[in-house]
C-alpha cells in the first residue's frame, strides 16, 4: 500500500495530508482524518494536475501530488476498477487486460470513453473510471465484428459493445 503526500479539499477546505488508497476507499490522514469509499465514488477526472473526484453526495479535490499526480490517479483507477470487478462477480484471473477505447449502447443508455478493458473465462469487463463498468456475459454473444483495431460485439438481446 503506497502513500501519496498531497492536498486534498473535501468540501471542509484543503488541508495537508498523506492519501492511502486501500480495497474499499481512499483514506486521507491528519486532521481531521477523512476516507473517501469506493461506493461512493461516481466519476474521477484528472483535469489540469489535479484529481477531481465526484461523490454521491459533493466533490472531492485531490492536488499537489507532484511528479505522482498520474501513478496516483493510476492506482485510484486499479483499485476502483477492482472493486467494480467483485461488484459484478468476476472470478478467476483475466486471461487478458488492457486499457483503450470503449462505446455501448443499451436500451435507455449510450456512453463512450477510456476504460481497463478484461477478457475472462465466460466475460468480457469494461472499468470505465466512472460508474458505467460492465460485464459482458460471452454466452450472449450473437456477432462479435473485427474491424482493423476495433471490435463489436453484438449481444442476442439488442446491446452492442
Amino acid at each position: 500500500m503506497s502513500s501519496f503526500s498531497c492536498v486534498v479539499d473535501i468540501g471542509s477546505g484543503p488541508y495537508q495530508t498523506q492519501a492511502t488508497i486501500g480495497r474499499d476507499d481512499i483514506a486521507f490522514s491528519g486532521r481531521p482524518p477523512a476516507r473517501l469509499s469506493f461506493a461512493d465514488l461516481m466519476d474521477m477526472r484528472l483535469i489540469n494536475y489535479r484529481l477531481r473526484l465526484q461523490l454521491r453526495e459533493g466533490d472531492a479535490v485531490i492536488s499537489q501530488l507532484g511528479y505522482q499526480t498520474e501513478d496516483f490517479f493510476e492506482q485510484v483507477w486499479l483499485a476502483y476498477a477492482r472493486k467494480s470487478r467483485d461488484a459484478l462477480f468476476v472470478e478467476g484471473a483475466p486471461a487478458m487486460s488492457s486499457e483503450g477505447d470503449y462505446a455501448y449502447r443499451e436500451p435507455g443508455v449510450e456512453a463512450h470513453g477510456i476504460a481497463k478493458l478484461e477478457v475472462n473465462e465466460d466475460c468480457v469487463c469494461v472499468y470505465p473510471h466512472d460508474v458505467g463498468a460492465r460485464r459482458i456475459p460471452l454466452c450472449f454473444v450473437q456477432s462479435l465484428e473485427r474491424e482493423g483495431f476495433s471490435m463489436t460485439v453484438a449481444l442476442d438481446t439488442g446491446e452492442t459493445y
